[in-house]
């Protein structure tokens, strides 16, 4: 259901941005040849969310008709470093207020490899109470996360441990 939102809201912003570019471009062939380049950049910004097509893979097309330079590839990898981080906080966050689980802050460290693939390093929570702290760290053993878990509990040292599983 994620995937078909992101689908959606991607579908409508670069509709929204093609209309405005569109608009504001002079007339004769450089308008034919902008539109022509907003539609390739909107397809691809249709297709990205239902396939595996990454920024990287964008990237590349993009190398062959401009050059970019290590700069800006380096800000899309972060761009996308980041989002993830955010939309795994986010998950978190709705996971622990739906099982009552009163925390105060979510740190969640991401990285990416050589094949542009996206991981979860680690994640790291600050709850109110030992009893929080506690359903947090059973909550991640019953779903099984593969993802390293230190669960701190707010103005003391203590700290609660799950070191992810090997599925």
């Amino acid at each position: 259901m994620d995937i078909l939102k992101t689908a959606v809201f991607a579908a409508c912003a670069a509709g929204i941005i093609s209309s405005l570019l569109t608009s504001a471009a002079p007339g004769g062939s450089e308008k034919a040849i902008l539109r022509l380049m907003i539609g390739s950049a909107v397809i691809i910004v249709l297709i990205k969310p239902l396939s595996g097509f990454g920024t990287g893979d964008i990237l590349n097309l993009t190398e062959n008709i401009g050059s970019l330079g290590a700069e800006q590839q380096s800000d899309f990898s972060d761009f996308d470093i980041r989002a993830a981080q955010i939309s795994v906080r986010l998950e978190l966050e709705k996971l622990m207020r739906e099982q009552g689980i009163d925390f105060s802050k979510t740190v969640i460290s991401c990285s990416k490899d050589e094949y542009d693939v996206i991981s979860i390093d680690s994640a790291e929570i600050t709850v109110q109470s030992s009893a929080d702290r506690d359903r947090l760290t059973d909550l991640a053993q019953q779903q099984e996360w593969r993802v390293p878990l230190t669960v701190k509990v707010a103005d003391t040292d203590e700290t609660g441990l799950y070191q992810g599983s090997d599925r």
